[in-house]
């Protein structure tokens, strides 16, 4: 069997698997309107998607080497054409089979969802995957969440560090704000006796100064008196 035999045989074999999953689908949506479970069903939907990819990711990488030298392979132009027209029909019904199991769709944050049964309900990322790869990639979620919880953790203890620090700060400052308010009301009083200090000393110095020309005064006076009575201010000895 050559290459070209070989592709038309894995794309009658992918036409039935996918023939095979819509009827599938359809059990699993008659299941759960009866409120049946039907996670039998799903596992092997999950198992069916697996092995649709490979196969589809198969016919396209041949149908790549066929389109490279068709002549090579006894091909015409106009069956390599349909081929193609044919693995594009193809691909329209994975997309629509891959919708119709991921009709509904996940919770916020990346949880997996479930119905009335248990049975979780099928998204775009869970489609095709195994239990364990579902367990898998739920255990790496809630260790990436724990890790992001751990990270907000020590932020916010950091956060608590810096806050208390700065409280301390604070009251340091209070601290030398209060011995500087005492300080300048001491200086203030200090300043205050010496002003009125000052102003004694200033009206004590005035006093003396007019005492001192008062006294002066009487002794010019004296002496004037004195020249008159001799005679020494009329010009007679």
């Amino acid at each position: 069997m050559n290459k070209s035999e070989k592709w038309l045989h894995g794309f009658d074999k992918l036409e039935r698997l996918i023939s095979n999953s819509n009827s599938l689908l359809n059990k699993k949506k008659q299941k759960q309107k009866q409120s049946l479970n039907a996670s039998d069903i799903s596992m092997q939907l999950r198992k069916n998607i697996m092995q649709i990819k490979k196969d589809f990711a198969w016919l396209e990488k041949q149908l790549d080497i066929l389109s490279s030298s068709p002549a090579e392979y006894g091909i015409s132009n106009r069956e390599l054409m349909r081929r193609q027209d044919n693995l594009a029909t193809l691909k329209n019904s994975v997309d629509k089979l891959n919708k119709g199991m991921s009709n509904k769709p996940r919770s916020r944050g990346g949880q997996l969802k479930y119905d009335e049964q248990g049975d979780f309900i099928e998204d775009e990322e869970t489609i095709g995957m195994t239990n364990h790869e579902i367990y898998n990639q739920q255990s790496t979620l809630i260790e990436k969440q724990d890790e992001s919880l751990d990270l907000l953790h020590g932020a916010l203890h950091r956060q608590l560090e810096m806050g208390k620090v700065i409280n301390n700060e604070l009251n340091e400052h209070d601290k030398l704000i209060d011995d500087i308010d005492e300080k300048m009301d001491r200086v203030d009083g200090k300043l205050k006796k010496n002003t009125k200090r000052t102003s004694r000393l200033t009206k004590k110095t005035r006093n003396r100064t007019y005492i001192c020309c008062i006294c002066w005064l009487i002794i010019i006076i004296v002496l004037l008196v004195v020249l008159a009575s001799k005679g020494y201010l009329s010009g007679k000895k």
